[in-house]
């Protein structure tokens, strides 16, 4: 199914992952922290990386960059797992780079749903795309949703998998906001009610940081109060 890299875990925890995502299917390694991570991954970049954001040092910013960098690894998902659930933790570990963030302790059955979710996604992107895939252009957008290649003003862009998929997802209803509930239900591929919008919001962030000039004043990724979040449609103004 997939290769999953675990990173500094305890050793019960780490066990118990590493058994449930056995049983799923998956191919697993373990190191015990980020300095192992990257040398595994400069061999052969993981699919998904599931990390201990509460390692001693543990420099999350430096991990997802680092990876997604690795040869093969522009795809590659992280999660974070950390036993501090206060939002501005959260906060952090969405800014850093991860595309989840799991509070411990926590539900197995969660967090193979997550790593399900999250796999699903990067292979949608990663397929090859058929010739006649139609391409997605809005303003000064242009997007391939099969592939995840993103150009503004014809200049490649940069984003992570889940940067693309929602991107791609508002981009396709350009003109109609879309609620933080309606995102996480699509894009992560939440169950209504079970998401948290810290997430929506800190990866709109990151995509009007990458794509707006100004990204305090936005003008293709737009809020609409008490509505949501809304791509701006072709002559709109």
């Amino acid at each position: 199914m997939a290769s999953i890299l675990l990173v500094g875990l305890p050793r019960d925890l780490q066990g118990a992952v590493s058994r449930a995502l056995v049983s799923h299917g998956h191919t697993v390694a373990a190191v015990g922290d980020v300095a192992a991570a990257l040398r595994s991954a400069g061999q052969s970049a993981p699919a998904l990386t599931i990390a201990n954001a509460d390692l001693p040092g543990f420099d999350g910013l430096y991990l997802c960059q680092a990876m997604r960098a690795a040869p093969n690894g522009a795809d590659s998902s992280v999660i974070f797992l950390s036993n501090a659930q206060s939002l501005a933790d959260k906060l952090s570990g969405f800014a850093a780079g991860a595309d989840d963030y799991i509070t411990t302790p926590l539900q197995m059955a969660q967090l193979m749903l997550r790593v399900q979710a999250l796999l699903r996604r990067v292979g949608s992107l990663t397929e090859e795309a058929p010739e006649n895939t139609p391409y997605l252009r809005h303003n000064t957008i242009t997007l391939n949703p099969q592939t995840g290649e993103v150009w503004l003003s014809g200049h490649s862009v940069t984003l992570t998998p889940v940067e693309t998929r929602l991107l791609a997802y508002l981009v396709a209803s350009a003109g109609r906001p879309a609620s933080a509930e309606e995102l996480l239900c699509q894009v992560w591929e939440q169950l209504p009610g079970a998401g948290d919008p810290t997430l929506v919001r800190v990866h709109m962030r990151h995509l009007r940081a990458k794509l707006e000039a100004n990204p305090a004043a936005p003008q293709l990724l737009k809020t609409v109060p008490g509505l949501g979040y809304c791509f701006k449609q072709d002559g709109a103004s």
